[in-house]
């Protein structure tokens, strides 16, 4: 229950940095202020309407596969992400209106490796990878797993999944350096920070139930 609160708490916080959130409320406050509400009033009323309607989780469909490719090349690069593995079974996505966000991961047994969480640039920092997230952990403990890792992205001094997945309970466990070299030689992928082929290390993250 902690847990969920600090992420709730860290919602809120993150809607006012998003321009598309930001774009939704000053349209829709200017439409309830028209309508006669308070200039308060109508804000208040905008943030919920955006909350009530949040982007909707559903399973991968092959049909979905031109609409992910421009999403993870932007993030990762080219060919990154081996769409002819993806799978209703492995692949999550968030839809609102459009293909806005997605998360690959896979179960085996006990364990289960989560591969990739991405989301629009458009539609980042209002907790669609959060709900992403919630929701992979969440098919993991029906499965009976018992632990997920996860290998993050070293960019420089930084890990952008970092915060992420510390927020959800994961620990950093090890380092390994280029970690998708192989990969990226076997796949032809260009990395968009390294180039070809992928150098990059990657921090691996693990959560135990």
């Amino acid at each position: 229950m902690q847990n969920e609160q600090r992420i709730e708490s860290f919602l809120e916080r993150s809607l006012l940095s998003n321009e598309e959130f930001n774009n939704f409320l000053i349209d829709k406050t200017a439409e309830y202020v028209f309508s006669g509400l308070s200039r308060r009033e109508a804000r208040a009323r905008a943030i919920k309407d955006w909350k009530e309607h949040p982007p909707v989780l559903r399973d991968y469909l092959q049909s979905d596969q031109s609409s992910i490719n421009p999403i993870q090349d932007d993030a990762f690069g080219k060919g990154y992400i081996d769409v002819a593995s993806l799978t209703p079974n492995n692949c999550i996505l968030a839809f609102k209106d459009e293909i806005v966000g997605m998360i690959y991961g896979e179960i085996i047994e006990s364990t289960a490796e989560l591969k990739t969480v991405v989301v629009d640039p458009d539609y980042r920092n209002v907790g669609i990878a959060s709900r992403l997230v919630k929701e992979f952990m969440s098919r993991c403990e029906s499965s009976g797993v018992k632990r997920i890792t996860s290998p993050a992205w070293k960019v420089g001094d930084g890990i952008p999944a970092e915060r992420l997945l510390l927020r959800f309970g994961f620990v950093a466990t090890k380092i390994i350096e280029g970690y998708w070299t192989e990969d990226s030689q076997a796949r032809g992928y260009r990395c968009p920070t390294c180039g070809f082929p992928c150098s990059c290390d990657a921090v691996i993250f693990e959560y135990t139930y």
